[in-house]
């Protein structure tokens, strides 16, 4: 099953596919339809509706003009297929990365950042030919980072041992490169576990949030400098003063909008991507758009395809839009 936090956040994603589209209340949303058109001679008519069931906490859309009905996501797979593919991926992590027996008895607890949890390696630590280690050398990580990210034998007896909860661990990854995850106080709120031996690459996270606070990664954050915020963990470990926010919609990450700048994968075609940079911009967010050379590439990609972190730092700063000249720019940028 979805979860509720999952749903809305896509619900709000729907908002450029559905016309005049806002939330009334807790659990409903109101539209104009975009199967039927609603109306073609009032403009302000909104008969398009998405509604909580409570009993079963799913989300489903219907229409009082043309009696459309479906679920949630079936109705996000008939107008955008990017979107839809993002929110199975999205929810299939959810659903199988952490199951807990109890999981309102934990969730609440706070971890504070001088407590750590055992049964971490840190890649600095591990031997040459250690295939963690040979994994983030390849992938150019800096050699100073390599202290900040671990290495884990057995993930879900050292997450069920730092939360001292009874879980079902059957859906999380065995073994692979940890990132811890804080909040923005400091405080561990999660762990991300990738398996650099995976060959779904859908398949290849466990993410694991045990506070109610959103985790983050970063190895250091300094709110007093230029803050680089980014989707992908490994992607925040080339940047200075970066923090990664695990999710595409990065604009949720609100530490000081003067200090912050968004940097989405430059992918225009991606809908979905597309999408996400423009909310940063209509939000009057500092977002990066490269030019066309750059397309397609994530931070990892500019620096194998041979940019060194001083080239990618100075490119990024020069390309940062906002306010009206962000709104041209981004026109351009989705071309």
């Amino acid at each position: 099953m979805e979860d509720r936090a999952t749903q809305e956040e896509y619900i709000e994603r729907l908002e450029s596919s559905i016309d005049k589209f806002r939330k009334i209340r807790d659990g409903l949303y109101q539209g104009r339809c975009p199967i039927c058109g609603d109306s073609a001679f009032d403009l302000y008519k909104r008969r398009f509706y998405v509604i909580l069931n409570r009993e079963d906490g799913l989300y489903s859309c219907y229409c009082h003009n043309c009696g459309y009905s479906a679920s949630l996501k079936n109705f996000i797979r008939t107008v955008d297929n990017d979107l839809y593919r993002s929110y199975i991926s999205e929810s299939f992590k959810k659903k199988n990365a952490f199951k807990t027996k109890s999981n309102e008895d934990f969730k609440v607890k706070s971890f504070h950042k001088s407590v750590w949890p055992k049964g971490l390696i840190p890649i600095w630590d591990l031997e040459n030919t250690h295939f963690g280690k040979i994994y983030m050398r390849n992938r150019k990580v800096p050699e100073r980072k390599l202290k900040c990210v671990f290495w884990c034998d057995n993930f879900p007896e050292m997450v069920h041992n730092f939360i001292k909860e009874k879980y079902d661990n059957s859906n999380l990854i065995e073994k692979g490169i940890v990132f811890v995850l804080r909040d923005l106080d400091g405080n561990i709120s999660g762990f991300q576990i990738r398996d650099i031996f995976a060959s779904d690459k859908k398949n290849r996270f466990s993410t694991c949030s045990i506070t109610d606070e959103h985790g983050y990664f970063y190895t250091k954050l300094d709110k007093s400098k230029p803050i680089y915020v980014v989707e992908g963990c490994i992607d925040s470990l080339f940047l200075p003063n970066s923090i990664a926010a695990l999710t595409s919609t990065i604009w949720k990450v609100r530490i000081d909008d003067e200090k912050c700048i968004y940097f989405n994968d430059q992918e225009p075609r991606n809908n979905e991507v597309s999408r996400q940079v423009g909310k940063c911009i209509e939000l009057g967010l500092k977002t990066v758009l490269l030019s066309p050379e750059y397309y397609n590439n994530d931070v990892n990609d500019l620096v194998q395809s041979g940019l060194s972190l001083e080239e990618i730092d100075e490119l990024f700063k020069n390309n940062v839009y906002q306010g009206l000249f962000g709104k041209l720019k981004y026109a351009e940028w989705k071309r």
